[in-house]
């Protein structure tokens, strides 16, 4: 019985002898009530004694799990054969097995109660079983229950209401509810997360049980005494929302969500009877922030409304990641597993309503109130929260005492995401076409429109900016989802659009620019249409930016008006061409995605538009240049230089044949550019110039990723992207003009930009064809990778160098997992984990990667082989790759990963990258110094093990600093691996996990 597989075959063989024996007289009939007893017996013996050996304990409450759970198939045929009609009587099979065993759930729970008591923290294995037999118990109570309350020999579920499912009083016996609430509480403290998890799963499947027959009274938490055990439990998974087990903290999310329903339907049914009180409990029961009143989560929770509200303010109350406090839990974590668990909770229940029929028109709610409930919550009391502080907090963060409350940069990212999954898997994912259909027309019209007369659907309230990317991102997947079906919407959509482009939020711009990419995507024409009123109105808003420009020299050649009489504070003066400048980005943003992606379209990309879009480009490019327009507002200049980068880049990632023409034009607009940072007549501050560094290197990446074969077919092209990458080497240095620069946010994300964008572009040229510089390139990546390890920033290309065949080994069960990629194919878990764990990127740091992350169109996915992905990991690698001309043939060349969203972990990725493609340039000595020094950043611990070549269990689980310092420098060592410049030697037995084995590479 130690055989998981054999176990389960014979659990099986036996459930099935006492199914079938069922209607059997006599000597052959089996009393399966003893037999029950019996394996109960077994089931708590001494783990030592002579009988439990082998896993009988453990096999004995899988074969009660098994009895218990059992329930035939609903589309069995069963013909009663001695029936007197011709035409045989046919029937659903019922689960006869759970009426028999039902009475027994008392005993049942009480003996899963001691096995957990009594298993120690040991193995896992017996504690799990017990959780599991305790779960099949609720399960065969209530399917014993629901034949007799429905009156029938079973359940219709067409005919079946929403409280019948979820409301069942009676069905387990008020001991047994309190013995099963004691399984979970006892459960919820094991240090194993297969544990906890199982516990979170017999609490939800608990739920609908725990509506007891006890007259109504008041209890502690202001509720009904029949709602008492369920309040209890209800509480007791709140306090586990954020747990460290990403899916045992989505299960209590679930238990959370099906009590909410459960309460719910209770008091609908009071209020339909008129036991309960008139109207229920409107939106002044649910106390606001600073009251006393303590309402429990049953009573606040009357309808779906209630609810709702209800955890919009709790998603509120708990503050940021730096800020929120644990729950409560024995293994809770506290930060933005809060606000994330809350958000769990919410899906759920819009999943749960949406299926009972309660969401939609002249239901308990419509889809616009839910949506305006849940825009609610990025609204102005969370903006308190989000908007960063003036000065750092000194001491604690307590505002009672009057400190600055700790604020983090990712705590708006994070509200966001988290809003935005409840929106799209509560409610968008889970409605039928039609009402989808619905839905984008409710979510357009919560943009912005026109504002005037002619405009009679002008939104009632006005979204944040927050408020209305949610609403951008989910207009997009909807766009994505309909394609051709949203036809009857698209006009209104594109309107309110071009309006979003030219928002003063860049978060703003940025989703709607995709959102633009979403409707060209089944609308091409659209696209187009929007491509040639963009580049008018690009031309318009530079044009009256030169009129302002002129406008302001004017104005400053006139004298003082005089002296202020009293010191009044001087109010902030309006910019006029902040708008312009919001304008001409968002559009331009919006033009490089759409000629990026029209390319590939129904229709194409017409040569006279692409010519348009590269003209608007040269003017932008112009203001560079444009004296009155830096004199009036240099930041207005530096943004019309980014716009035209931005165009450029668009263009240059349609491949060569696209870009071949107009590539003197491009090459032009870079060398003019460096001109006028090392040239002597240079208008422009350091500060400003390397807005213009930065967008004009990340169109070099772009070139060299798309169309490096023009490197060989265009005259001295090599030459030329050489000697630009030469010229801008010096200024990023620490000591040079852009690294010298005086410390401050904005300055520091552009600096690391533009090093991340020059440090990617060595990396994609050939190997050795820029000797000049390789010392400093090699040094310069070095230092970025010391700082790295130094400052705790990790990389994110240490799974892309991994051999396929070897990603296996990183996989997880479902309650182990800690990061994306260890369970394929769970999204919602996968999608909870990259929350808690990922680093919430800007959308200026997006916008510089926007063309970098895409895959090539043209290529097949190299995961699939004859239609297969499990084939396509043995049979197929990307190191095989083709190097795109004859010159990346000749050396040691890679092909580099795609860069990361993050600005600083981008920084690092391409620190290593540039750091491998120039280490094979060194000599031997400057080659050995390079492995001492990656040797040095190598953990202590995990030196000491490679060396010794064992295994230690102090090293499971390691500081964040030593996890960092490994996969940077694991990182390194396969990229010098795949470029052939080390190997790596593994002895002939087990060896540990590969950060381990760095001591263990030579150089060839």
């Amino acid at each position: 019985m130690l055989s998981t597989p054999i176990r389960a075959l014979w659990v099986d063989c036996v459930v099935l002898c006492h199914v079938l024996a069922q209607g059997l007289t006599g000597t052959a009939r089996i009393d399966t009530l003893q037999f029950l007893r019996k394996m109960l017996v077994l089931a708590t013996l001494h783990p030592r004694s002579a009988k439990a050996a082998g896993g009988v304990r453990v096999a004995a409450l899988d074969l009660v799990t098994g009895l218990l759970h059992h329930q035939p198939n609903d589309n069995t045929i069963k013909t009663n054969a001695n029936n007197n009609n011709s035409n045989n009587t046919v029937q659903r099979n019922s689960p006869t097995l759970a009426k028999t065993l039902a009475p027994w759930s008392l005993e049942t729970l009480q003996t899963c109660l001691r096995a957990l008591r009594s298993a120690g923290n040991g193995e896992p294995t017996y504690r799990v079983a017990a959780v599991r037999t305790a779960c099949a118990t609720v399960v065969a109570c209530r399917n014993a229950f629901l034949p007799t309350r429905m009156g029938s020999s079973l359940i219709d579920p067409d005919t079946a209401t929403a409280t019948d499912r979820l409301v069942l009083p009676g069905a387990m016996e008020d001991k047994a509810v309190l013995e099963a609430v004691k399984v979970c509480k006892q459960a919820v403290l094991d240090k194993f997360p297969e544990v906890r998890a199982h516990a979170g799963i017999l609490a939800s499947l608990l739920t609908p049980l725990l509506v007891t027959n006890l007259p109504p009274s008041s209890s502690a938490h202001g509720i009904d005494g029949r709602l008492h055990a369920l309040e209890d439990l209800l509480q007791l998974a709140y306090k586990h929302l954020d747990d460290e087990s990403p899916e045992t903290a989505t299960h209590w999310a679930e238990t959370l969500a099906r009590g909410v329903a459960t309460a719910i339907q209770f008091h609908q049914a009071e209020k339909d009877t008129g036991d309960g009180p008139k109207g229920g409990v409107d939106q002044g029961a649910i106390p606001r922030f600073g009251s006393r009143k303590v309402l429990g989560i049953a009573h606040s929770c009357t309808s779906l409304k209630n609810a709702v509200r209800y955890w919009i303010a709790q998603f509120v109350k708990v503050g940021g990641e730096l800020v929120a406090p644990r729950l409560g839990g024995s293994y809770a974590t506290g930060g933005r597993a809060v606000r994330i668990g809350i958000s769990m909770v919410l899906t759920k229940i819009l999943r749960l309503q949406v299926v009972l029929g309660a969401v939609g028109e002249d239901r308990s709610a419509s889809l616009k109130e839910i949506l305006d409930l849940i825009l609610n919550g990025l609204g102005p009391d969370l903006e308190k929260q989000l908007r960063p502080p003036d000065t750092p907090a000194s001491g604690p963060a307590n505002p009672l005492f009057g400190a600055t409350r700790t604020w983090s940069k990712n705590d708006a990212g994070l509200a966001r995401l988290a809003l935005s999954r409840v929106v799209r898997e509560g409610l968008s994912e889970v409605t039928p076409e039609p009402t989808q259909i619905n839905f984008l027309h409710e979510l357009i019209l919560c943009l912005p429109g026109k504002g005037d007369a002619e405009s009679n659907e002008a939104p009632a309230v006005q979204w944040n900016a927050n408020q209305l990317q949610i609403v951008l991102v989910e207009i997009s997947h909807l766009l994505a989802a309909l394609g051709e079906a949203a036809a009857s919407r698209i006009e209104d959509a594109v309107i309110r659009l071009e309006i979003c482009l030219e928002h003063m939020d860049q978060g703003v711009r940025h989703e709607a620019a995709i959102a633009c990419a979403s409707l060209t995507a089944s609308f091409p024409t659209e696209g187009r249409k929007l491509v040639r009123s963009s580049i008018d109105e690009m031309q318009l808003h530079h044009a009256q930016l030169a009129t302002l420009a002129s406008n302001s020299s004017d104005a400053k050649e006139e004298p003082d008006a005089g002296i202020r009489m009293f010191r009044r504070p001087k109010e902030k003066e309006h910019d006029p061409s902040a708008r312009h400048q919001c304008a001409i980005h968002g559009r331009a943003l919006m033009i490089s995605t759409l000629v990026r992606d029209l390319t590939s379209l129904p229709g194409g990309l017409p040569t006279e538009l692409l010519g348009a879009a590269l003209s608007v480009a040269e003017i932008m490019l112009s203001c560079q240049f444009h004296e009155p327009i830096i004199q009036a507002n240099a930041m207005s200049a530096c943004n019309c230089v980014k716009a035209g980068f931005a165009i450029i880049s668009g263009v240059l990632a349609n491949g060569p044949k696209a870009a071949a023409p107009s590539v003197s034009l491009i090459f032009n607009s870079w060398q003019k550019a460096i001109s006028s940072i090392t040239g002597g007549g240079k208008i422009l501050s350091p500060r400003h110039e390397l807005l213009c560094v930065d967008a004009m290197l990340s169109s070099v990446v772009v070139f060299l990723k798309y169309c490096s074969e023009l490197l060989l077919s265009v005259p001295e092209a090599l030459t030329q992207v050489t000697v630009l990458l030469e010229n801008v080497l010096p200024m990023l240095l620490p000591d040079g003009t852009f690294g010298s620069l005086p410390f401050s946010a904005p300055v520091m994300a552009r600096l690391e930009s533009s090093r991340s964008s020059l440090l990617e572009a060595f990396a994609w040229l050939p190997s050795g064809s820029f000797p000049m510089v390789a010392d400093t390139v090699f040094s310069f990546a070095a230092e970025h990778i010391r700082a790295a390890v130094e400052g705790e920033v990790s990389c994110s290309i240490l799974h892309a160098l991994v051999s396929r065949e070897d990603s296996i080994l990183d996989a997880k069960t479902m309650s182990r997992a800690r990061r994306d990629g260890q369970i394929g194919g769970a999204r919602d878990l996968e999608e909870t984990i990259l929350l808690l764990t990922g680093e919430i990127a800007h959308p200026g740091e997006r916008e510089a990667v926007l063309h970098l992350s895409m895959c090539n169109r043209s290529e097949p996915d190299p995961s699939v082989f004859r239609g297969s992905r499990i084939l396509g990991i043995c049979a197929k690698d990307a190191s095989g790759e083709k190097p795109p001309t004859p010159l990346h043939g000749v050396g040691t060349w890679r092909k580099p990963i795609d860069p990361s969203c993050s600005s600083k972990v981008r920084l690092v990725d391409a620190a290593i990258q540039a750091f491998s493609a120039t280490f094979g340039l060194k000599s031997g000595s400057e080659q050995q110094g390079a492995m001492d020094m990656l040797e040095s950043l190598v953990p202590p611990l995990l030196a000491q093990l490679a060396r010794a070549i064992g295994v230690n269990s102090a090293l499971v689980d390691q500081s964040p600093r030593s996890k960092v310092r490994a996969s940077v420098c694991a990182s390194i060592i396969l990229s010098l691996v795949h470029l052939q410049l080390l190997v790596i030697y593994r002895p002939r037995r087990i060896l540990p996990p590969l950060p381990t084995l760095l001591p263990f590479f030579c150089r060839v």
